[in-house]
């Protein structure tokens, strides 16, 4: 689910669409930024799908009531025709290892097929929870001016404690799945439970605002991780290329 985050989408859905994720199902929650106009040519290719989803939270109620209730719309009205579903929001990216990374980019297998080798349906019959950790955008004030253009993967890349999780999120066999009741874990339901980097892949979460100098990066022994790095130029590129036809 999806509120005013125009500027931060077509990184986001260039990046997945290298990983092999073939279609976004965004909900959007009340934006009145440009993010129709913006996401015209995927919607054009139908590679992103938008629903409009105009609801707050009643009174006294947290507004995730919202977003459970988008996740099992999408898995009624789109479950059907995906063998694989992940949930995730536009500040998560969802990372391979690079094992996995390297036979999605030379076509030697497709996301979902390495899914189902991986985690075959007689075993985990409704899907794998992902490990998530937390990165930082670790800049001093010039830094954030000077790298204005630069990717979020780029920009943020520093985890403070790599050893810190935050809460997993899912890839889903939507077929197999009676209702969405947290997007963290399908309680009750047979699904491969914490898979890590190493075995596969994890999702990574990216903290807006958390800016420093070098000096704080050390004082707080902070660890640069490069391994994006093989997305970035690419990555860049493309959205280049997109922002430079968008400004025609």
């Amino acid at each position: 689910m999806i509120r005013n985050k125009a500027a931060e989408l077509i990184e986001w859905i260039e990046y997945h669409l290298l990983l092999g994720i073939e279609h976004f199902y965004l909900y959007d929650n009340l934006s009145n930024d440009k993010t129709y106009q913006l996401l015209k040519p995927y919607l054009d290719k139908h590679l992103v799908t938008i629903v409009r989803w105009p609801y707050t939270a009643p009174r006294g109620r947290h507004w995730n009531t919202i977003q459970r209730a988008s996740m099992n719309h999408a898995l009624k009205t789109f479950g059907p025709y995906n063998r694989w579903m992940g949930y995730f929001d536009v500040d998560e990216y969802f990372q391979l290892n690079n094992e996995k990374a390297d036979l999605v980019s030379n076509g030697s297998t497709t996301l979902a097929q390495l899914f189902d080798k991986t985690y075959p349906e007689h075993i985990y019959s409704c899907g794998v929870q992902f490990e998530k950790v937390q990165l930082s955008c670790f800049l001093n004030q010039l830094d954030i001016i000077q790298r204005r253009h630069s990717l979020l993967i780029e920009k943020c890349n520093v985890f403070l404690n790599e050893k810190q999780r935050v809460p997993p999120k899912m890839f889903i066999r939507a077929k197999n799945i009676p209702m969405m009741v947290t997007i963290h874990l399908l309680p009750g339901l047979n699904y491969k439970h914490n898979a890590n980097y190493a075995e596969f892949g994890r999702f990574r979460h990216y903290h807006h605002g958390k800016v420093g100098g070098v000096e704080e990066l050390k004082t707080n022994n902070g660890k640069v991780d490069e391994s994006m790095e093989r997305y970035v130029q690419v990555l860049k590129q493309r959205v280049v290329r997109y922002k430079s036809k968008d400004a025609q």
